[in-house]
């Protein structure tokens, strides 16, 4: 329905406090899923594995060599968005079709 008198307040991080485990969550799932949704395939699947790999398991191995108490939280954390985008991803790049034979190759 149209309104135009109507006025959206958006209230950042209104649900959570901000980088709360769900906030972390919500955030990290949702830079992905607008990388899969509007980039090439071959750049979403190579920026899904930098995740993975620098965000995932590098900041894991840096926090925990800085001696942050809650290295383990972030990285669970991280983990389960992981866990939980690999339907996301699969669903949506397969939507628009198959990966090409160059695509494949310019992956390995």
């Amino acid at each position: 329905v149209y309104s135009p008198k109507a006025i959206i307040r958006h209230i950042h991080a209104g649900s959570s406090r901000e980088w709360s485990p769900f906030f972390t969550f919500q955030v990290e799932k949702n830079r992905l899923l607008l990388v899969v949704k509007h980039w090439p395939r071959i750049f979403a699947t190579v920026q899904l594995i930098k995740y993975f790999l620098r965000d995932t398991l590098g900041t894991a191995v840096y926090q925990i060599l800085e001696g942050e108490s809650d290295a383990l939280a972030k990285f669970k954390i991280r983990l389960s968005v992981n866990i939980a985008f690999a339907p996301l991803f699969f669903a949506n790049v397969f939507k628009k079709g198959k990966f090409s034979f160059n695509q494949i190759r310019q992956l390995l």
